[in-house]
């Protein structure tokens, strides 16, 4: 539940899309940490969060044992970093596997970006 709200309420899902504003104005804008303490606490309280219970949450062994399960399956999947664009495909790959072993599990694909260049992007697409 996003600050005791039920995740479908037309509440929570407001909350949730000011949450990624706030952290993407923050970090392509204003040059913002969105891994710092402190600026996530800012974000908080710009939404409206009760910024104590937004903390407890933040600590709690459940946040981290979450962000751990994420950070860990991003670099399994060859994130290298924020922000990283990752495609997941079920194309045979060209390993030393055989065709049906291949298909059974998708192949990750990092693709390079460039924020001054999109043809960088498209041409791996």
């Amino acid at each position: 539940m996003l600050g005791g709200l039920a995740p479908d309420s037309d509440e929570a899902k407001a909350l949730e899309k000011a949450k990624i504003k706030a952290i993407q104005e923050g970090y392509y804008l204003n040059a913002k940490k969105p891994s710092d303490f402190d600026t996530l606490i800012a974000f908080a309280e710009e939404i409206g969060l009760d910024v104590e219970r937004f903390e407890i949450a933040l600590n709690s062994e459940s946040t981290i044992e979450k962000l751990n399960e994420e950070m860990h399956m991003a670099r399994s999947i060859g994130a290298q970093g924020f922000p990283s664009l990752i495609l997941k495909s079920n194309k045979f790959a060209e390993a030393e596997e055989t065709k049906s072993q291949a298909l059974k599990k998708p192949q990750w694909q990092n693709v390079p970006y460039d924020y001054n260049d999109a043809s960088v992007t498209l041409r791996r697409l």
